[in-house]
Parts: structure tokens; sequence; C-alpha cells
């Protein structure tokens, strides 16, 4: 109680402290202060974002803290009653975890062990050696580089994952180059949820199953490729392991101690990406049409959890909604709303590709909803709950666009990588109990490592395969900036603006500073060329430079450079 009112009385003097400097400063002053602070050089753009009306509903956000402080300063029980829930839901989750470690075999704890060292080990080669890609860089410029407060409060695209930036600007801290602070979070995220997807598939499924559904998911390519790519998905992931296995949990055993969990649970995944309302919406319904709702309390205890996980998604939300307007947040211009008829007619191919990306393979689509429902139909005993929640999940997310009317990029559905490794795992759980006969417990334990490197083997040979095919961009943007560096100049006309990002983040992590003239898709290029003889040009493939003071140093299908002539 008295760290509470310690904390209280801190927050209360900190928001006096802030409201007395915000009624000092005009708002020019302010958008000059933040300007300076965070390093923007635009300062109108900022202005655009931070208006008078928001400048004046931050002072007014100063006073609710101090109110906020004040109550809790009186009432620390307000506080502390939710915290000693929160902390029952953590210490529940962890016996949990700690009774599927003790059931497991010995052998069982050793290649989980190997597998976990082994998967980060990789996934570790690609952080360091794989180019950056537009996503990790935009992250980077906007906002991670920028502090903390400018990736917690600055919401200028759908590109700042917020959560996920805000990790990141602070691991940039660290004394290594700037890509791998980046990507140093996701690792620790992706080892994080490969044990966590482990645990949880054994918690359902005997040791063979759990151990190749677990391999199979995550060396699947959106899990490699996220496992070390710094954009955030890997968060979503496991944040959805957390909701699912509370989930389950609840509806087993009506525990509300597991909604309290799936409360903390899902706003890991709404603070990193508001479309993870998909996943948390789909574990909540699952509860109320599927869970012990006639068990007295269990409802009042699902309510309560959806609350909490508003209140909490709201309050990390706070500072985008007042410094970059609720617009900000809640417009997505990459994902806007279509007519139902659009939406149907691209239902199929969406998801047909999405399945393609998960799978690995062209028919992913039909044998995902044959899995499900294989693993649906073949679940029995405590692992029925595991087989109704996969198969809900996994079908909710196909009626998803229909009722939200939108078309959602294919990534959008990482999350069904985990319920898909549970209807896998179902599915081989019970072709094991057609066998006439059961391998003794040493020949499991002697068999179990060549296999799973037989599939990881597989799995990263595919993986190998299409990395650079689909990922295009970042390596043709690699070769770009290697090419670019080659010359040793830094005078920079850019039209290709995605490439022009991935170019001034390798330039500014190296330390070299760009005179960068941008002209999107060249519309000003008549005038700018003219203007003065850049050193270096950066456009689309599709619309060369025929200026003879420039020679061609690098061109691929996508885009031209160019340097000039000495």
């Amino acid at each position: 109680m008295r760290i509470v009112k310690a904390l209280s009385a801190a927050a209360g003097l900190l928001a006096i402290t802030l409201f007395i400097l915000l009624i000092s400063l005009e708002h020019a002053e302010f958008i000059s202060v933040v300007a300076r602070a965070t390093g923007y050089t635009k300062p109108d753009r900022i202005a655009s974002q931070l208006t008078p009306a928001r400048f004046s509903l931050l002072r007014i956000a100063m006073l609710g803290l101090l109110a906020a402080a004040a109550l809790l300063f009186t009432r620390p029980t307000l506080i502390l009653r939710p915290l000693a829930k929160a902390t029952d839901a953590v210490r529940a989750a962890r016996h949990a975890l700690r009774c599927v470690w003790e059931r497991m075999a010995v052998w069982e704890r050793w290649m989980l062990v190997v597998l976990a060292l082994f998967c980060t080990a990789l996934r570790s080669h690609w952080a360091l050696h794989e180019p950056s890609h537009t996503d990790e860089a935009v992250t980077w410029l906007q906002y991670a580089s920028r502090g903390p407060l400018v990736a917690l409060s600055y919401y200028s695209a759908p590109n700042n994952h917020i959560l996920h930036s805000l990790l990141v600007s602070l691991f940039g801290l660290l004394p290594v180059d700037t890509l791998t602070a980046m990507r140093i979070p996701v690792l620790i995220e992706a080892l994080l949820a490969q044990v966590l997807l482990h645990l949880l598939l054994r918690r359902y499924l005997g040791a063979w199953p759990a151990m190749l559904a677990t391999v199979l998911a995550v060396c699947s390519y959106p899990l490699l490729f996220y496992g070390y790519s710094s954009r955030g998905y890997m968060l979503v992931v496991l944040a959805f392991i957390g909701a699912y296995w509370a989930t389950m949990s609840a509806a087993t055993h009506g525990d509300r101690r597991a909604l309290t969990a799936l409360a903390l649970a899902s706003p890991i995944g709404l603070c990193t990406m508001p479309s993870f309302l998909y996943p948390a919406a789909l574990c909540y319904g699952f509860l109320l049409l599927m869970g012990p709702v006639r068990t007295p309390g269990f409802l009042k205890a699902w309510l309560h959890s959806g609350m909490a996980l508003a209140g909490l998604t709201l309050l990390f939300y706070t500072p985008a909604l007042l410094l970059s307007g609720p617009a900000a947040i809640l417009s997505n211009p990459w994902v806007a709303p279509v007519s139902f008829t659009e939406v149907v007619h691209g239902w199929l191919g969406h998801f047909e590709s999405t399945f393609a990306w998960i799978s690995g393979t062209s028919h992913g689509f039909v044998i995902a909803l044959l899995v499900v429902l294989a693993g649906f139909l073949g679940s029995r005993g405590e692992s029925r709950v595991a087989g109704k929640a996969a198969a809900f999940i996994v079908f909710g997310s196909l009626l998803i666009p229909l009722v939200h009317r939108v078309i959602p990029f294919e990534r959008t559905w990482i999350y069904l990588c985990i319920a898909l490794a549970m209807s896998l795992g179902l599915c081989l759980q019970a072709l094991g109990r057609m066998l006439p006969w059961q391998l003794p417990a040493r020949w499991q334990a002697l068999l179990a490592f060549p296999t799973v490197v037989a599939v990881i083997a597989v799995q990263i040979g595919s993986f190998d395969q299409r990395r650079e095919r689909v990922e295009y961009l970042s390596h043709g943007a690699a070769r770009m900036v290697d090419a670019v560096l080659a010359t040793g100049r830094h005078d920079v006309y850019c039209e290709f603006v995605v490439m022009g990002d991935n170019l001034t983040f390798e330039m500014r992590a190296r330390g070299i500073q760009l005179e960068y003239t941008l002209s999107a898709e060249g519309v000003d290029r008549d005038s700018l060329l003219q203007a003065g003889a850049h050193e270096i040009l950066l456009v689309r493939a599709a619309h060369p430079i025929s200026d003879t003071r420039y020679e061609r140093i690098y061109a691929d299908s996508l885009q031209h450079v160019y340097q000039l002539r000495e």
C-alpha cells in the first residue's frame, strides 16, 4: 500500500509539473519543442497532427492524471484488488506450466531445450545476415529511433505497431548495430513463443504429436520469417498462445483465474496491432457459446474479463488517442471497408493465398480445413475442448471478412498457425491410437532426435527457397544500398519511396547523413532535376532517366540507380 501511495504521489507531482509546463507554452512553441526533442525536420507535419485542439486536450489530460493519482493515493485498494487478481492469475499460469513440465519424460525435456536453442540460433543467424525490410526501416526512422514517447503516441500510419515500436525503442539503447538491436526483442519473443507452444500442445497431446506439431508450426514460413524480422507479428503470436491457453483452461474448468489471464494476454496483441481484435473476439465468443456459462458466476467473470481487456487496451492507447487522434487508429487506409459483393468475390482467393503462405503449398486451404475437421472429430476426453477451440477459431476467422467487410493482409491471420498446430497434433494423436502397437519409451527417445531433425531440414529447405522470392523487396533494396555505398556519394534524389526508406535507414545506421530530396513517383522530376544536379538518382524501373549527365550503376525489375558522371 505504501508503494502505491508513493507512486501515486510521484504521478501527481509529474502531472502538476507537466500541466504548468504546457500552460506556459503557446501551441507554436510546443510544436518547436517536440520537433527539437524528437529530431523531426518537418514541424508543419507535426502541427497537422498536434492541432491546437489536441494541445488543449493534452493539458486537460494532465488534470485527469492528477485526479487519478489523487484517487489512488486516497483509495489504494482500487488498484490493489485488480493487482491481486492479476498476480493470482500469473501464479496459476506458472503452476500450469510447471505441471506440464513435470509430466514430461526426461528425453522430452531435453528435446524441448535442444529444439528451442537450435531454432533460436537459426533465427539469430538470419537476424544477423538478412537485410532490413521496408517496414523495419519505417518503424525505426519514424518511431523507435525518436524515443519511447514518440513510439507510444505518434500514430501517423498503421506501420507503428505501438507496443513493438516501444520495445524496439528501448532495445535500441543497446551498444549494438541498429538492425540487430531491433531484432533482439523479436528473437526473445520467438523463443518464448516456441517454448509456450510446445507446453500448450503437450498439455492436451502426447509427447510425439506435441513435438511434431510444434516443429512444423515454428518452422513454417510465417513463424520463421517473423521470428527474426522486427515487425511485431511474433509479439502477436506470443499473445495469442497465452490467450488461447487461457481460453481452453476457462472452457474446461470454468477457472476465473484463466479469464483474468485472458484479459492480461489479449492486450499484448491489441496494443501491438488493432487487428488482434479478431482472435480476441473469437476467444471470448468461444467461451460465451461453448464455455461453462451455467456455472455460477462464470458469466459475470467473463464480463469483467472483457471490461478489463477493454480498459487496459484503452489505457495503453490513450497517448496515441490524445496526440494523434482516434481517426489515426480507427481508419486504416490499407484495409478500408469494401462492399459485401467485393468481399464475397475476393474471399476464396484471399484465403487460398493465406493458407498457401502458411503451409507452403497451393493446396493449403483444403489441407487446413481437412486437418481442422479431422482434429475436431478425432479429439477425445479433455483434448476435446482443444479440438473445438481450434475449429471455432479457424472457421470463425473465415467468417470475419464477411462480417467486417474487409479483405486484410494475409499476415493478419498469422495466429492461425497456432490453431492449426493444435488441430494437426490432435490428428497425429488420433492416428497414433489407431496403431496396433506402441513404441517402447526407449525407442521413442532414440527416434525423436533424427525424426525432428529431418522435419526441420525439410522445412528450412522450403523456407530458403521461398525467402528471397517472397521478400524480393528487401533483397533488392540491399543490392541497391550496396551500389549507392560503393559510390561514396550522399546527395540523393528519390522517386521510389519504399526503396528510399531502406536507403535512408541503412545510411543512418552506418552514421552517414544523406542530403535527401524526395519526389514521390516523380511528380516534380523536371523542376527538381533542372534546379540542381543531384549525385544519386533512385527511380522506378518503369520510369528510367534519360538525362545524359547521369550513368546507370544498378538496375533490377523494380528500380534503377544513376550517378552523376565525373
